[in-house]
C-alpha cells in the first residue's frame, strides 16, 4: 500500500521546491526553518540559519526599520512589500522584498531577491532625469540664442526703416525693401524658435485667427525670387479670392 503524505510532508515539499527564499521565525527573530533557496540567493545554509537571529545578517542601515517591523506584525499580523538587504556569505548584500503573517508564537516569511530589478529601476530614473536635464539645457539654449539674435536684428530692422526715408533710386528702394522684408522673416523665425521652447515646456497656446496667406508668404517669396532672377529663372506666385 502506498503512505498518504501528510501536511508534515507537504510543507517539505514546498520549502524544497519554492524559487522564493521561506522561512519560519519565532518571536525572538531567530530562524526555526529556511527553504534551500536561501543557500541559493545568499549562500548561507539551513544549518548554519536554524536557531540563529536574522538581525546580524541585516544591512546596519536597515536594521532599525526591521526591528520596528518585527516588533508591528505582532500587533498588524501581516507585513507585504518590504524591502531590506541581507547579507550574502560572500559579504555582498541583497535586496529582499518580504511578505510575512503572523500565527501564533511564529512568523511564516516568504522573500524575492529584488536587487537587478532596483538597480534596473534606478538606472531607469537616472536616464529619465538625465534626459529630462538634457532637454531643459536644450530648451534654455533656445530661449537664450534667440533673445541674443532678436536684438541686433531689431537694431537691423530699424536702420533699414531709417533707411527707406531717405532718397533713394528705385533699384536701392528694391533691396532696401528685400532686406527690410527678410528681417521682418528672421524675426518671424526667431519668434519660431521660441514656440518651440513653449511646445517642448508645454505651455504653448494655440488660437485661431484670421491671416492674410500672400502677406505671410511674402518674405520667403522674395527672397527665393531674387536667388531666381539671379539664375535668369521666372519665379512667381499666384493667389486666388479664395
Amino acid at each position: 500500500m502506498s503512505s498518504v503524505p501528510g501536511p508534515s510532508d507537504d510543507l517539505s515539499t514546498f520549502f524544497d521546491v519554492s524559487l522564493d527564499m521561506l522561512c519560519i521565525r519565532d518571536k525572538a527573530g531567530c530562524f526555526v526553518r529556511v527553504s534551500p533557496s536561501w543557500t541559493t540567493v545568499l549562500g548561507w545554509t539551513a544549518e548554519e540559519l536554524v536557531g540563529q537571529p536574522l538581525l546580524p545578517l541585516i544591512h546596519p542601515d536597515d536594521v532599525p526599520a526591521t526591528a520596528d517591523l518585527m516588533k508591528a506584525i505582532q500587533s498588524d499580523g501581516e507585513i507585504v512589500g518590504f524591502v531590506n538587504r541581507y547579507r550574502h556569505r560572500d559579504g555582498r548584500y541583497r535586496q529582499l522584498e518580504w511578505r510575512a503573517r503572523l500565527s501564533g508564537d511564529q512568523v511564516f516569511a516568504v522573500a524575492r531577491d529584488v536587487t537587478d530589478r532596483m538597480a534596473a529601476e534606478a538606472q531607469m530614473k537616472a536616464a529619465h532625469a538625465a534626459a529630462e536635464a538634457a532637454n531643459q539645457a536644450k530648451t534654455d539654449f533656445l530661449a537664450n540664442m534667440s533673445h541674443e539674435i532678436r536684438t541686433p536684428l531689431n537694431g537691423v530692422i530699424g536702420v533699414v526703416a531709417a533707411l527707406a526715408q531717405t532718397e533713394l533710386s528705385p533699384a536701392q528702394r528694391e533691396m532696401v525693401g528685400l532686406i527690410e522684408t527678410s528681417g521682418l522673416t528672421l524675426e518671424r523665425l526667431v519668434s519660431d524658435i521660441l514656440d518651440l521652447s513653449k511646445i517642448e515646456a508645454g505651455r504653448l497656446e494655440i488660437e485661431t485667427a484670421p491671416f492674410d496667406l500672400a502677406e505671410a508668404l511674402e518674405g520667403v517669396l522674395h527672397i527665393n525670387r531674387l536667388k531666381a532672377d539671379e539664375k535668369g529663372l521666372a519665379f512667381a506666385a499666384d493667389f486666388d479670392e479664395d
